[in-house]
């Protein structure tokens, strides 16, 4: 089976439709229809995504035998032959000389991480790192199996974040002492952790709700000082903000769409879904651009900030059309520096199927919760 076709199926077994599925994973219809089409491959993140997202594994995504490498490498090819050939037959004038050097490359990568995938389960590589809990390994002093990283509260009024850090250790002695330690440009705040029991260290604590440079957890035994593991996504702000944001088109009373309008929305369901608690709401503005393709030029519908407190309605300058693409991208500011949650700008294609009823239809809402 190709990897179109394993997609294709992953997909029907948990009931989306390619529209649905382009909206969990951030990228359009049209993507997602080539994929399984085997038109196009995705590429080594988004294999990732794919993966967690349908909670398997790399390798049993990409159909290969884990007992077997060259097994793995000759379907690889012959998948990148069939995708290949299939280009071809789309559009025989097309250049294709780049786009094959980019598959083969992509390709090797994700065989490279799924055959690390089979290292053994004492030696964990993290592809597929549990949820809430971002570590690269940089040692094997950490049981990451039994530790856990995870915010329990937000606190927008005074833009604090209280930590709850579990830390089991591999091995232990009498003098073992851990401390965690957040960089940001301009600061360190350190944190000892507390001992609960032998090899097992806890950290809970308030720290200001912003993005970090990195974290780091130092182990002491003596006068010997490790890193026994480093943070690998402490950009706290950012994820607050990716995940708050919810913008949609809304529907009449006869659930229709009204195709020149564009809520705002503040979403903390993100939070309600994991058990986190809050307090207040978040004071800060975004930057929210509209745009369509007119003519094959870009025209901008709309260039605003927003309060990320306020439901905001966007009127806009025209109705759009039936299938016409409405694109988004979205900017905030983090710790003075302005960010992008979409570097390039992305399409949602506004449907208004006969026999389909709409109350909300999103814009851009992010769902992997």
């Amino acid at each position: 089976m190709s990897i179109g076709k394993r997609l294709l199926a992953l997909r029907q077994q948990k009931g989306l439709s390619q529209e649905e599925l382009g909206m969990q994973l951030h990228i359009s219809r049209q993507t997602v229809s080539k994929w399984e089409s085997d038109l196009s491959l995705p590429d080594m993140k988004m294999i990732l995504e794919i993966a967690k997202f349908y909670d398997v594994s790399v390798i049993d995504l990409l159909g290969l035998d884990e007992n077997v490498e060259d097994d793995a490498i000759k379907k690889i090819y012959e998948q990148t032959s069939l995708v290949l050939e299939k280009m071809q037959k789309e559009n025989k004038k097309r250049k294709i000389r780049d786009m094959i050097v980019i598959i083969i490359c992509t390709i090797c990568l994700i065989v490279t991480i799924a055959l690390l995938g089979k290292d053994d389960q004492n030696n964990p590589v993290y592809v597929n790192p549990p949820e809430n809990y971002y570590y690269n390994q940089d040692s094997n002093i950490i049981n990451y199996a039994e530790s856990y990283f995870e915010i329990k509260n937000y606190d927008f009024n005074q833009k604090q974040i209280t930590l709850n850090y579990r830390c089991v250790l591999n091995k232990y002695t009498q003098d073992t002492a851990l401390t965690t330690k957040f960089t940001t440009t301009s600061d360190e705040l350190t944190y000892p952790m507390t001992k609960v029991n032998d090899y097992t260290f806890e950290l809970i604590t308030v720290i200001p709700l912003t993005d970090y440079e990195k974290c780091r957890i130092l182990v002491t035994d003596k006068e010997t000082t490790e890193i026994a593991a480093v943070l690998d996504d402490c950009n706290f702000l950012f994820q607050l903000y990716e995940k708050s944001i919810y913008l949609y088109m809304p529907g009449d009373n006869n659930d229709k769409l009204i195709r020149d309008k564009v809520i705002y929305r503040p979403n903390y369901q993100h939070l309600e879904n994991k058990g986190i608690s809050y307090q207040g709401s978040l004071k800060d503005e975004f930057e929210l651009v509209l745009t369509i393709n007119d003519n094959y030029k870009n025209k901008e519908l709309i260039n605003m900030s927003i309060p990320f407190n306020q439901e905001t309605e966007i009127k806009l300058p025209q109705t759009l059309k039936n299938k016409e693409i409405l694109f988004y991208q979205i900017s905030f500011m983090v710790n003075g520096n302005k960010v992008y949650l979409n570097t390039d700008p992305i399409g949602k294609e506004i449907q208004q199927t006969i026999g389909v009823d709409y109350q909300e239809y999103p814009i851009y809402q992010y769902d992997n919760y």
